[in-house]
């Protein structure tokens, strides 16, 4: 099983620059979810077909969740929300917000949303993870020990 990671960004942007995600980053956060038995698969996108592609694909990748960054493509697209609706597996919004620089957020009600969560950089990510590790059951199985126990 796993837990799928989409980003869309703008088509000038490089596939391979991502400041929110460095690859230090990416690790830690791929580690933590191999950690509690889970894959992390990361998709770039850079265009709406892509994305939406991508969406109608999670199950390919057996994923149990999706934490997706729609960037500034999710002003309320109808096929966006379509998309959304179809989609058979619960998903985190993420955004990498920096100051002055805040992303629209998808219009509410669009399919199976659990939390909008937005950050600074890296932080959104990580935070989604432990959302979607504690929604999956998966909140301490990372961890080698337990306090208390």
């Amino acid at each position: 099983m796993s837990i799928v990671m989409i980003r869309m960004s703008e088509p000038q942007s490089p596939a391979q620059y991502d400041p929110a995600l460095l690859p230090g980053i990416l690790g830690g956060l791929q580690a933590r979810a191999a950690r509690a038995g889970r894959a992390l698969r990361r998709y770039h996108c850079t265009c709406e077909r892509e994305l939406l592609e991508r969406l109608e694909r999670v199950r390919e990748d057996g994923a149990e969740i999706v934490l997706l960054d729609p960037g500034a493509y999710s002003q309320a697209k109808p096929a966006l929300r379509q998309a959304l609706a179809r989609l058979e597996v619960p998903y985190i919004e993420v955004h990498d917000d920096f100051v002055g620089q805040q992303e629209p957020v998808i219009a509410p009600r669009a399919g199976p949303v659990l939390a909008v969560v937005n950050g600074y950089g890296a932080q959104s990510y990580a935070e989604a993870l432990s959302i979607a590790l504690e929604r999956i059951g998966c909140a301490e199985c990372e961890n080698d020990y337990h306090v208390g126990t």
